[in-house]
């Protein structure tokens, strides 16, 4: 970007804009699941933990023990989401600038083609 190629410069920035972008849908997605783990068993009939629970000898569906661990369930789609999310963004990101990278090389060579043609050899 430093070296003045406005080519360079125009995919950074398109780069850089879509990699926020894509963070950004990245926590949407990430907040929207987290409600809908903790949401979806409240509002179901039939009684079911967020996550597949069984403890030897106890009944997990039963009244005061569904409850009990339910709550004890609450922090970790949170837990599980902030633990994630950020390196799904970090790859994708990652994966976007070598994109970029290779684009601004491409273009480069294309140019230094394009000038080795003028030249006679």
């Amino acid at each position: 970007q430093e070296n003045g190629d406005e080519y360079a410069k125009s995919v950074l920035a398109d780069t850089t804009s879509l990699a926020r972008k894509i963070s950004i849908f990245n926590l949407m997605v990430a907040v929207v699941d987290v409600f809908f783990a903790i949401g979806c068993p409240i509002f179901q009939k039939k009684r079911q933990h967020p996550f597949a629970l069984g403890i030897p000898g106890v009944d997990v569906i039963r009244s005061p023990v569904f409850e009990i661990l339910y709550l004890l369930e609450l922090p970790t789609p949170f837990t599980v989401s902030s633990m994630y999310m950020p390196y799904v963004s970090l790859f994708s990101s990652l994966a976007m600038f070598g994109k970029a990278m290779l684009q601004i090389l491409q273009n480069n060579l294309r140019k230094l083609c394009d000038n080795m043609q003028e030249t006679s050899e």
